[in-house]
């Protein structure tokens, strides 16, 4: 896939010569970068232009559909992205969110086993990119949380936000991601803050259930995974549980009418077991039609139209909100803990609809927190982009940053 760029890459110059970069209306250099946040299951890259000061940068070029089982390496989906791109766009720098703890500029995306060792200088020369750093996903969505305005969260409870305290940042999709945001005076005595961010890989620790039905759903669920002692948290409640989920029910409601089978059979296949099947396949073709209707289960559920999904809702929610409070007695984020995500978004309804039980069951069982949790408000943050936006603040701190170790000419 790469020799069909070839041309353009040599072309490309590997030194930086900014004075041969546009100039805006305003007299500012415009830079060009990629930008990403990729995942277990979306790829989404986006190629900017931007001044050193812009807010929001201008969209060059953006990814649609690009799935991260249709790719045998993140090399393939950039060289597929930059597809066409003329050299007047080439990207200079690259920003890139990726799923799973970030060290040394590498990454191994987490859910996606296929994909060989991501290293971010690496592709640097590869694809003649002056600066591509990597950074966990949960800390590039950590930094637009801090740009947030109230319009663009919808707060779940009645607790008043301290400033300058801890954030906490969490989010269900394909994984569960964690990070803290950590408050720092800007120097001493001062009234003004800087913030830096902690990623983690919480999403990973042990699921211990409390309930006999999650209990009796880990045990269904090691039937599937019998090489494997115990279950992470992201694996017992979001995105690659929810499949064993809904069988999970589907098995304890047996007679129950499966309104979203008979409306969407057709064209959907809820069988788990050839699921399970063809996700752990070694054929890479088989592993790319691997696909359960997640989405659905949780639509048919918020709406109330299918019984078994709607106990799935529930017990997601109810495992969701354990996750949640577990977050917040261990970080006192005062300021806030902001949830992030597609499955967040996917089950707010159910949770307004519910919001005078929803976390109520946490809190009484610790009566002695009381005071603790009052303080804690909780977020839902509409904005589905939310990885792209943080992926472009940290950019272009790191262009800022790039820029100023050149020596003056």
């Amino acid at each position: 896939m790469l020799t069909a760029l070839s041309k353009i890459l040599n072309q490309h110059q590997s030194e930086y010569k900014p004075s041969t970069n546009k100039l805006s209306q305003t007299g500012e250099i415009i830079y060009k970068a990629l930008i990403g946040d990729i995942g277990g299951t979306n790829i989404r890259l986006r190629l900017i232009s931007f001044t050193k000061h812009a807010r929001i940068p201008t969209v060059i070029k953006s990814s649609e559909n690009m799935k991260t089982n249709q790719f045998n390496s993140f090399t393939d989906a950039i060289a597929k992205f930059l597809e066409g791109v003329e050299e007047i766009d080439w990207p200079e720098f690259a920003g890139i969110g990726m799923a799973g703890a970030v060290l040394d500029n590498q990454n191994t995306l987490t859910n996606a086993p296929h994909w060989p060792k991501i290293i971010g200088n690496e592709l640097a020369q590869q694809f003649k990119i002056k600066k591509f750093q990597l950074f966990n996903d949960f800390e590039v969505a950590s930094y637009a949380c801090l740009n947030l305005t109230k319009e663009e969260v919808i707060q779940i409870n009645t607790a008043q936000e301290i400033p300058n305290k801890i954030k906490t940042v969490c989010g269900a999709g394909t994984g569960l991601g964690v990070a803290n945001i950590i408050p720092y005076p800007k120097y001493p005595e001062s009234s003004e803050y800087v913030y830096q961010v902690w990623p983690g890989e919480g999403g990973h620790g042990s699921f211990a259930p409390i309930t006999k039905t999650q209990q009796e759903f880990v045990d269904f669920l090691l039937k599937y995974f019998p090489e494997r002692t115990q279950i992470a948290l992201e694996y017992a409640f979001v995105g690659p549980a929810i499949p064993y989920m809904y069988a999970f029910f589907k098995n304890r409601h047996q007679g129950s009418e499966l309104a979203l089978e008979k409306a969407e059979g057709a064209h959907h296949s809820f069988d788990v077991d050839e699921y399970h099947r063809m996700k752990r396949s070694k054929d890479e073709k088989e592993r790319e039609k691997a696909n359960f209707p997640s989405h659905l289960i949780f639509e048919y559920g918020v709406q109330a139209k299918d019984a078994i999904c709607e106990e799935v809702v529930k017990f997601f929610v109810s495992i969701y909100e354990t996750a949640i409070g577990d977050m917040a007695v261990r970080n006192l984020p005062y300021s806030g803990i902001y949830l992030v995500g597609s499955m967040s978004l996917a089950v707010l309804p159910y949770i307004q609809k519910n919001q005078a039980t929803f976390m109520k069951e946490y809190y009484d069982n610790r009566p002695y927190l009381k005071d603790v949790f009052d303080k804690i408000p909780i977020y839902i943050v509409k904005e589905k982009d939310i990885g792209l936006d943080g992926a472009y603040v940290v950019t272009r701190q790191m262009v800022q940053s790039y820029l100023s170790s050149i020596p003056a000419q």
